[in-house]
């Protein structure tokens, strides 16, 4: 109690939210339901944490959870029912590996459309290594079953061959399309101990269009700074149309690789410190959302504080980025999530569906030493006088502050209820948790709308897709990314909170390639299936060409406004909405 009251003391000393505000109302709380959802036991591999992975691998509409497990201890795939339960059927699909695995991807790798998983695997702390970091590529069939490409796609041997040390750490796995050919590229960092070559830390390994890999990472210039890289993310930072990469490097400054690669050739430039990203803590776990909607993507990166080194906080970059080189500025303390103690995984997320994400961080580490280190939920406030949004500390009011040593954390609507619920990996003990938002009072009458953006080309699940949603007078946004927290992946698809709106004004698309779909007036409360196919007259995307159609097309009757540039009502693309549009609607009526 003493510590907590003094860490109360030092953040009001700063200006920092300390506690629960006068105008925090919780109306949410978590239920650890992981018994009643059929989760059974899991041997987390041995080191510095390890991951879970979210996806609709069978497309049922539900989302299933891959765990990777330790040495001798079969890989774990839980098959949502969608009754609120799960089945582990990892033997029955050819997924229960007993290799030390850690981190697990996600990917449509051919092109094919049916998920594919990459699963990587290290020996930290055993000697001699009797297996060094690899990775393993899977293939989905057509009956739902996998099978084990890893020789043929390129991706076979140790990554690091001269690297058979205990002290061989992977880092997290993420993946996209970094040279825009529309196949998705794995990107492997790790970490390592001074026994480990400076330099040789991370590896990209582009995707050929033809169900192989080949790695690129010292040509494309990311084998720097520094040895110990931990979780990274790929997002367009720069604006430019392709994806880059924010790196969180322990010991050493981050980096943040700007793309300039090109369909044949990958190229990277790390601009962190242009960027004002390039601090030197111990940086661990990543998440990125648009915090304060303002229509661009913040990050959060997480670090573990329990040391006397200057400036070791948990880190809220705002994106204040004006022009072509990303522009960063910290305000942790501002916004008052600084202090998270010992943390490591980390998401955004509406927990109370009203439009502003929230964060959580995953913490702990050894219990006799800081005991203090429990989980944090930080709740959005929103805007205050002065315009700066800020966030209150509700963990223990929400019953997500427990004092064990989590590792990932990543938000999943697992049963389709409407709200986020938050499932994760703790070390000490080895559990997989899964905890269920349980609404009341206010926002359980708020509502949802998710979108799934799904591409007919090689990147299907539209993997660093943008997704803006305009509803109850918020603009929000939201990234699809493979790749997050800390050794996690959340699935491919956009969650946003809508307070009670139930129509969504505007839903925008911004498509890996550049291509943008628009849908008016979208109901919410719904899972919606939005492709870059031309969606014709359906201009609500309710699979209907009707009345609502009509209503918006007469709406945007006359010339297109040169802002928004996409003008979705000119069914004909002549840069105005009228009579010959009018036909084309009356022509797909009802259909």
């Amino acid at each position: 109690m003493a510590y907590r009251f003094l860490r109360c003391v030092a953040s009001a000393a700063i200006g920092a939210t300390c506690g629960v505000t006068a105008h925090a109302q919780i109306d949410f709380t978590f239920i650890d339901v992981s018994v009643e959802c059929g989760i059974q036991p899991y041997a987390m591999q041995m080191g510095m944490g390890a991951g879970v992975s979210a996806f609709d691998y069978d497309g049922d509409g539900y989302i299933d959870l891959f765990v990777p497990n330790g040495p001798g201890i079969p890989d774990q795939l839980y098959r949502n029912n969608g009754d609120g339960t799960f089945s582990e059927i990892a033997a029955q699909v050819g997924l229960d590996s007993t290799a030390a695995s850690r981190a697990a991807l996600w990917i449509d790798y051919d092109g094919d459309h049916l998920p594919d998983l990459l699963v990587a695997s290290d020996c930290f702390m055993r000697d001699p290594c009797d297996q060094p970091t690899t990775l393993r590529l899977y293939r989905q069939l057509p009956d739902g079953t996998f099978e084990d490409v890893t020789v043929e796609s390129g991706l076979f041997g140790p990554l690091w061959p001269e690297l058979r040390t205990e002290m061989a750490h992977l880092s997290g796995l993420a993946a996209g399309d970094l040279t825009g050919n529309g196949y998705i590229d794995i990107y492997v960092p790790f970490w390592g101990d001074e026994a480990v070559p400076s330099g040789v830390h991370a590896y990209i390994f582009r995707n050929n269009g033809d169900g192989t890999f080949t790695e690129v990472g010292q040509q494309a210039g990311v084998r720097g700074p520094g040895r110990s890289h931990w979780q990274p993310v790929m997002h367009d930072f720069s604006g430019n149309g392709k994806l880059d990469i924010f790196a969180p490097v322990d010991f050493a400054a981050n980096a943040l690789w700007i793309n300039d690669s090109t369909f044949t050739t990958m190229k990277f430039i790390n601009r962190a410190s242009e960027a004002g990203v390039d601090i030197s803590p111990f940086d661990m776990g990543i998440a990125l959302g648009d915090y304060d909607n303002d229509g661009d993507i913040d990050v959060f990166v997480s670090n573990i504080t329990n040391t006397n080194q200057a400036g070791s906080y948990q880190y809220l970059y705002r994106n204040d980025t004006v022009g072509e080189i990303p522009q960063f500025t910290d305000v942790s303390h501002l916004a008052g999530v600084w202090d998270a103690d010992w943390a490591w995984g980390t998401t955004f997320a509406d927990m109370n569906n009203n439009g502003w994400l929230d964060l959580v961080v995953a913490n702990g580490f050894d219990r006799t030493l800081y005991i203090d280190n429990r989980a944090r939920v930080f709740l959005n406030l929103g805007p205050n006088e002065n315009g700066d949004v800020t966030f209150a500390d509700v963990s223990e009011q929400s019953s997500f502050d427990d004092p064990h040593w989590n590792s990932c954390v990543i938000a999943v609507d697992f049963n389709r209820s409407g709200s986020l619920d938050l499932v994760e990996t703790v070390a000490i003990g080895s559990e997989l948790r899964v905890h269920e938002n349980v609404p009341f009072g206010r926002s359980a009458n708020n509502g949802h709308l998710v979108i799934q953006p799904r591409m007919d080309g090689p990147n299907h699940f539209a993997i660093g897709a943008v997704v803006r949603v305009q509803a109850n007078g918020l603009s929000m946004m939201r990234v699809i990314t493979a790749g997050t927290s800390f050794y996690g992946q959340e699935p491919a698809e956009a969650f946003f909170g809508v307070g009670e709106a139930e129509v969504a004004d505007l839903v925008t698309i911004e498509w890996p390639g550049g291509a943008v779909t628009t849908r008016y007036n979208v109901p919410t409360n719904q899972v919606l299936v939005i492709t870059d196919s031309p969606a014709g007259a359906d201009l609500n995307g309710d699979g209907v060409v009707g009345s609502a159609d009509l209503a918006i097309l007469l709406g945007n009757w006359g010339p297109c406004p040169a802002e928004p540039a996409v003008c979705p009502a000119d069914l004909t693309g002549d840069g105005s909405v009228g009579s010959a549009d009018l036909g084309v609607l009356l022509g797909q009526w009802g259909s």
